[in-house]
C-alpha cells in the first residue's frame, strides 16, 4: 500500500508482476469494484489478468466498471449467439477467457471493430 504525499491513509493498492502479464505497479492495482467488473462478472479468475486489465484501462483512461461491465455484457451475448465470431474479429468472447477480456479492453479504448460499438454503451 501506498498513499499520496503527506497522507496517513495509504489506501493505494500497489501490484507488480512480470508473468504471465506484465504489470506496472505505477498503475496501481485493483480496487474492489475492479476486481468484480474485471474479474467475477466476466468470470476470469486470474488475478494476475484482473490487474493487467485495470493497467490497461488506466492507462487508456477507461472506467474499469463500466469496461468490465459490458465485456461482460457482450460475452453474454457471444455465449448465446447474438454475437460471432466473425464479429468479434475471431476472438472467443467466453466468460473466463482472460485473454479475450484483455484483447477487447485495447478494441475498446482504440474503438476498433466490435470494440467501436461497445465504446458507445
Amino acid at each position: 500500500m501506498e498513499g499520496c504525499f503527506a497522507c496517513p491513509v495509504r489506501c493505494k493498492k500497489v501490484v507488480e508482476c512480470q508473468e504471465p502479464y506484465q504489470v506496472d505497479p505505477a498503475y496501481g492495482g485493483p480496487e474492489y469494484e475492479t476486481l468484480a467488473a474485471l474479474g467475477s462478472v466476466c468470470g476470469i479468475d486470474n488475478l494476475h489478468a484482473v490487474a493487467k486489465g485495470a493497467e490497461l484501462c488506466n492507462a487508456y483512461s477507461l472506467d474499469t466498471i463500466s469496461t468490465g461491465d459490458i465485456i461482460g455484457f457482450a460475452m453474454e451475448c457471444y455465449e448465446r449467439g447474438l454475437l460471432t465470431s466473425e464479429q468479434t474479429q475471431g476472438i472467443r468472447l467466453e466468460f473466463g477467457n482472460a485473454e479475450a477480456m484483455l484483447r477487447m479492453i485495447e478494441l475498446i479504448a482504440r474503438r476498433e471493430g466490435i470494440g467501436n460499438l461497445l465504446a458507445e454503451v
